[in-house]
C-alpha cells in the first residue's frame, strides 16, 4: 500500500496511513484482506462493533461491506498470545471507568 500524507478523512478512506507520535491510524473498506508487517494493529469493525487483534507479519482476512478502522502504535510490536485475527465482541467486555 502505497504511504501519503493524510490531511483529510477522504485521504484517510482512500488507503493513507495517519501517522502521530503516539498512534497510527487507517481506514479500510472491506471486502478486504489486511496484513501489517513491522507493527501490532487492532481492527475495529464499525458495522460488527467489534475489535480483530492482527500481530505484525500476520494477515486477516475482512469479509463483506465494511467499514474497519486500524489502530497500532508506531514502532509498536508486542509478542501477544492471542491468535491472529482473534474477534472481541465490543459488547461482551467490561467497560473501564
Amino acid at each position: 500500500m502505497a504511504e501519503f500524507r493524510v490531511t483529510t478523512l477522504d485521504a484517510l478512506r482512500a488507503g493513507g496511513r495517519l501517522d502521530g507520535d503516539a498512534i497510527s491510524m487507517r481506514v479500510i473498506e472491506g471486502p478486504a484482506t489486511l496484513r501489517n508487517e513491522d507493527r501490532d494493529e487492532v481492527l475495529y469493525v464499525l458495522e460488527r462493533d467489534e475489535g480483530v487483534y492482527l500481530p505484525a507479519g500476520a494477515e486477516v482476512a475482512v469479509e463483506g461491506k465494511v467499514t474497519v478502522v486500524g489502530v497500532s502504535r508506531p514502532g509498536g510490536r508486542r509478542n501477544s498470545r492471542r491468535a491472529a485475527g482473534a474477534t472481541v465482541r465490543l459488547d461482551d467486555v467490561p467497560v473501564q471507568r
